[in-house]
């Protein structure tokens, strides 16, 4: 019989090897960040690493009349006109006009004057332009026992679950628009 020697490994944790390799590790991290930081700044203009321009470029200078005032001079590029004043864009993507506007205020007082007296909370489903498809919906929500009706604001057709008492309950309604089934996102208002 032959007795073998097995040497046993009691501790194979050495607290000196990880030690120096957190150091090496962070002298290494250390010096790939200076090294960024010279490559990177390269070419800017101050030591804190911001950048300037040092005129104005030609499209931003605005013009002075007689009297010493900037007068309203149009900002080019690319011999594009920006504007001048915000835009809102309706949903097929054309702007908006004043009647637009005028026409949603009246629809909104509209809603207003059909829906019950204040504290109550409704959830409104969608908005269509066509009549038929906004039917379409109230039909499908009625199959989901879920009881609806257009309303016509201004241009649009808006279907609205009818409205309730507690929020609570317009809440697990729009819980069910929002279900697998339907989909609709839907969004709860309250009437005022």
């Amino acid at each position: 019989m032959t007795i073998q020697n097995r040497r046993l490994i009691t501790d194979a944790y050495d607290p000196k090897q990880r030690i120096v390799g957190g150091i090496v590790l962070f002298l290494l991290m250390l010096i790939i960040y200076f090294f960024l930081k010279v490559v990177l700044s390269v070419g800017v203009s101050d030591i804190e690493g911001t950048y300037r321009l040092h005129a104005a470029l030609p499209d931003e200078v605005v013009t002075a009349n007689n009297t010493g005032q900037p007068t309203s001079a149009t900002v080019t590029t690319n011999s594009r006109t920006l504007p001048t004043h915000f835009v809102f864009l309706g949903l097929d993507g054309n702007p908006i006009t004043k009647e637009d506007s005028q026409q949603a205020a009246q629809a909104t007082e509209t809603i207003s004057a059909e829906l019950p007296k204040t504290g109550f909370y409704y959830v409104q489903a969608a908005s269509f332009r066509e009549e038929a498809r906004a039917l379409a919906l109230v039909n499908k929500l009625r199959e989901k026992s879920l009881e609806a009706e257009v309303a016509k604001v201004g241009d649009w057709y808006t279907v609205r679950l009818l409205p309730q008492e507690s929020r609570r309950v317009a809440e697990q309604q729009l819980r069910q628009l929002r279900d697998r089934p339907l989909s609709i996102r839907g969004q709860i208002k309250q009437v005022e």
